[in-house]
């Protein structure tokens, strides 16, 4: 449990600490309504933070909708829109490249912001209902009940649409 599980920059997780981290976070997203089967999209930075949402997730059976950072206009609408996701997860900076979609996006029932500022909350409150990130890890310490299988989905992933628009792939 001491070793060291996860590294970015001079941040580093014990393999005890991320239990701990994710089964916080997990008890959040549980609280926000997510469950097993439910749609998150997650627009983060790669690092620490994004593998504890998966891993969180992971635990409650959810699924993980990964859309990349750099994707806006169309196709970002189009990944967002089939998901069938009614949860984000976003680092405030990618806030505007979803705002600009606001009247065509589907609404999100809760969007989770890491790093915000009052003008990235207010342009996410047109997405959803705003939580901070940290807030997630004040529901509790114990891991959720889980009744996830090893066949269960934990992620779609959206081809690259070289011969059409990009499918997710559960």
């Amino acid at each position: 449990p001491d070793k060291i599980f996860l590294t970015e920059d001079l941040r580093t997780l014990s393999y005890a600490q991320v239990e701990i981290a994710t089964n916080r976070l997990a008890c959040g997203f549980a609280g926000l309504g997510v469950g097993k089967g439910g749609r998150v999209v997650v627009m983060m930075r790669n690092g620490i933070d994004m593998a504890l949402v998966w891993l969180a997730l992971c635990k409650l059976g959810a699924i993980m909708v990964p859309v990349n950072q750099s994707y806006r206009g169309a196709i970002l609408l189009h990944q967002v829109n089939t998901s069938d996701a009614d949860h984000a997860v976003l680092h405030a900076e990618f806030v505007p490249q979803l705002h600009e979609l606001r009247d065509a996006l589907s609404v999100f029932r809760h969007v989770v912001l890491l790093d915000a500022d009052a003008g990235s909350c207010v342009r996410a409150g047109a997405l959803g209902e705003v939580h901070g990130f940290d807030s997630l890890f004040d529901m509790g310490a114990t891991a959720p009940a889980s009744t996830v299988d090893v066949w269960d989905p934990m992620a779609i992933f959206y081809t690259s649409g070289t011969t059409g628009p990009s499918k997710g792939v559960l």
